[in-house]
Parts: structure tokens; sequence; C-alpha cells
């Protein structure tokens, strides 16, 4: 019999799909919700995650974590990154979470609405005729490049700059340390980034537009943050946050297309799309796993994690924890949204959870009023699972369907 530690191994080495992973984090919460790994510790159970995040000696300082090593061969990421949210601790993340929070004002969320259902009402009429698309191509992507575009003001000649250049990151990434070529073509296009992010700056700087990168820039005026703390803002909005919120939607129509109940009942029920969508997120967090590394011993589910040690949070096995949740594994539109890991928690919580939320919500609702039986091919084995060690994603996921004229779902949506 393989391991428990082998498969561990395994899970993180490769890409699949949730439910292919479910008999792991059922072993995982049962026998060993904290675990061992030699060089590191991995924390699986829900409530040991929350005591490890609430800790004060766990830290995501890249100084202490080592997180940005990896990328020592690209530099401009590596610098770009270490002044990014997710990598600074105390005082300096508090300050940047105050203004990241500006992301979620109920004027960008609805932007970030709208952003989404003008993809849609493009992505529906234009396959109609042949009643087939792909959900990660045509949909998911672009909502994605959509509502981030719409949140810093960019144009649409902007946006197709930005969707290749989140694809080609993203395919780099997850080649990295393979070879020095691909971290030198990592580092080129970084770079481009990093000037059209730069340009995008300087542009906002002296506007007075209402869109988040403006707002950003006004506070930099204001010696808030530096102009340095502000590129690596969008770039983290550009890298990061347009893949996962792809991602979480991809995997929330995966979900949906096993489930066909649920998106019948969502073409009858539109409001509870956003709690589908939330429930969605916990079954499968486009984050699999984070890291902290601890500047002090924690004591966590009966082990003492010692000073130095660095922490593996389990997400994707705590949103299955059956301490914390009913019937783990099924989708349940019942459920009380917002209590899983799906966003992280703490300090470090997503800033723009509200925002993915809404247009995801948005995106449900919207597919399954507009998209008589959907349906897919694909199975988990034979699914396009990308990804690396920390997130896993679809890569495609070609559907077939029977349009709903626009006008019968306006109708139903009243």
């Amino acid at each position: 019999m393989t391991s428990l530690h082998d498969e561990v191994s395994a899970y993180f080495a490769q890409s699949s799909g949730p439910e292919e992973a479910a008999s792991l984090y059922r072993r995982l919460l049962s026998d060993a919700r904290v675990m061992s790994l030699g060089d590191a510790w991995l924390v699986s159970g829900f409530d040991e995650i929350l005591t490890v995040i609430g800790s004060t000696a766990a830290s995501v300082d890249p100084a202490v974590t080592g997180a940005l090593e990896p990328l020592a061969a690209v530099p401009t990421l590596s610098s770009a990154l270490g002044l990014a949210l997710p990598m600074r601790d105390g005082a300096d993340h508090r300050r940047l979470r105050q203004l990241a929070d500006l992301m979620c004002t109920p004027s960008r969320v609805a932007a970030a609405q709208q952003a989404a259902a003008d993809v849609i009402d493009v992505v529906v009429p234009a396959t109609a005729s042949s009643g087939r698309f792909d959900v990660v191509g045509d949909l998911t992507h672009p909502v994605a490049v959509a509502v981030c575009s719409s949140m810093l003001g960019l144009g649409p000649s902007e946006r197709g700059m930005v969707s290749s250049w989140a694809t080609t990151f993203r395919d780099q990434l997850e080649s990295l340390g393979q070879s020095a070529p691909d971290s030198a073509r990592l580092e080129t296009v970084v770079g481009d980034v990093m000037a059209f992010v730069v340009e995008l700056c300087i542009a906002r700087d002296r506007s007075d537009g209402d869109d988040l990168l403006s707002d950003l820039m006004a506070a930099q005026r204001s010696g808030l943050l530096s102009f340095e703390e502000v590129a690596a803002f969008v770039l983290m909005v550009f890298l990061n946050g347009l893949e996962t919120l792809s991602t979480g939607l991809s995997l929330a129509v995966w979900h949906l297309l096993q489930r066909p109940e649920h998106l019948q009942h969502l073409a009858v029920a539109p409001r509870s799309a956003e709690v589908v969508f939330d429930e969605c997120l916990r079954l499968s967090s486009p984050i699999r796993a984070t890291a902290r590394s601890l500047t002090d011993h924690v004591d966590v589910g009966g082990h003492r994690l010692p000073s130095g040690a660095m922490v593996v949070l389990f997400y994707a096995a705590a949103n299955r924890d059956p301490l914390r949740f009913a019937e783990p594994d099924r989708l349940d539109p019942t459920r009380v949204p917002g209590r899983h890991l799906a966003f992280g928690a703490g300090a470090h919580a997503c800033a723009g959870n509200a925002l993915a939320l809404a247009a995801g919500g948005l995106v449900l609702e919207r597919v399954a009023r507009r998209c008589r039986s959907l349906r897919t091919e694909v199975t988990a084995s034979s699914a396009n699972w990308g990804g690396a060690a920390s997130y896993v994603a679809l890569r495609s996921l070609p559907v077939t369907y029977s349009a709903v004229p626009l006008r019968r779902s306006h109708q139903a949506a009243g």
C-alpha cells in the first residue's frame, strides 16, 4: 500500500482533478491532520490551519520563508513579488491591505458584474448556431480579463495584451526550474509586463480617473505607498488575481456539469448563484495550498512545530474537513457561505473575495439561464488538468448546449 507521505508527494507533483484527490483528503483528515514531511510540516485540519494562521509566529515574509528562492533566476518577478501584498507582514501588510480593500467598493463590484455579463452576451450569440464552446478559452478566461481590466480602467486593446501575457506567464511559471531557457523566457515576459504596468501608472498619475489604479496612484502621491508597490500590486492583479478567478469559475462550471440538477435549479432560482459559486469554491479551491514559516514554535494538533519550520497549509483538504462540514464531499447550495478557506483566512484573506463572488455568481446564473442542456464529454480522467504545486486548473472544458433566446432569459430573470 502506498504510504501517506508518498501520496502527498505525488499529489503536489502532478495536476489532477479535485475528486481524484478526495481519498487523500479523507486519509489525512482521519489519520494525519498535522504531519511531518521531513523538511516541512503539512497541516490539513481546518481548525489546525486556523491555529497556524492566527499565530503571530507564522510569517509570509520572503526573507523568512524563502518563498522567492525558486524565482532567483527571474529577478524582475522576484523583486516585484517581494513588494506585493501577499508577501508582506505586520504594519506593511496592514497599510497595503487597507488600500487593497478599494477593489471591492460597491461601484467596482457592480462594474465587475457588468464586465462578466458583457462577455457572456458575446459568447452565447456567437456560439448559438454551433451549440458548443470551450468554458475556459471562450468564457472564464475572457471574463477574468474583463473583470480585472474593468477594475484597472483598461481599454479593449490593452485587454488583449493582458490576456496574452497572463497565458504566457502561467505556462512559463508551470515549467519554471526545468531549464535556464524557461527562466529566461519568463524574465522576458515579466519585464514586458512591468514596462507596461509602469506606463499605466505614469498615465494614471496624470488623470482623475475613477478606476482602482488612479486611486492607488493618488495614494502614492500622498505618501501611503511607493511607486514600486503600486506596480507590484498591478502585477499581482494581472498574474495572480486573473488566473485564480478564471480557475475558480472553470472549476465551478465543472462541478455543476457533474451535478446538472443544480444547474437546472439556478435557471429558476438565479439569486442563489453566488452561494452556489461559493460552495463550488469550497469543493475546489483554486489555491490548494499555501505556506508560512515560523519565527517561533507553534503548538497545533498535539504537535510542537519548531521555530524556523516551513508549514504547508493544505486548504483543499481542510475544505473537506468533516469536523467542519457535514457531508463534505457533497455540493450543498444551502450551506452557510464564506466559512471555507478558498479565499484564505485571517489577515491574509483575499482582498478581492467580494468582487470574485459577485462576478462568479453572475456567470453561473447567466450560463444556467441561457445555456439549456449544458453538458460535456470530458471526464475527470480525460480532463486537461494543469497547474503547479500550489494550485490546479482546467486548461480546457468543451461543452455543448442549446441556446435560450435572450428575450426569454430576461423574462426568466424577472
